[in-house]
């Protein structure tokens, strides 16, 4: 399981990562899910997303659905956000 915190979405600016913006991408990201991915999981998915209040837990099948929607639909700044959480929650678990 890992934990996502759509409400509090930090982005990197540009390239260099030098600084990052946080936003709300609860609605935006629920709607690719909602519009890109077919199935009642992924409906489900989007609410939960969508419905969600800070930091919450996704299990590992949803995180790969997130991964991979957001790898295949989103912007690579949003993409690279993502991608920080995670690491940083990996290298949080290794120590």
């Amino acid at each position: 399981m890992k934990k996502i915190n759509f409400k509090e979405f930090e982005m990197p600016e540009g390239i260099s990562g030098k600084t990052v913006t946080k936003g709300d991408v609860r609605e935006s990201f629920a709607d690719v899910l909602y519009n890109k991915c077919n199935g009642i999981r992924a409906k489900v998915l989007a609410e939960k997303i969508y419905k969600s209040d800070g930091a919450v837990e996704y299990e590992d099948d949803e995180v790969a659905v997130i991964s991979n929607i957001a790898n295949a639909e989103c912007t690579p700044r949003f993409i690279a956000g993502l991608e920080m959480q995670l690491n940083a929650q990996a290298e949080a678990e290794t120590k």
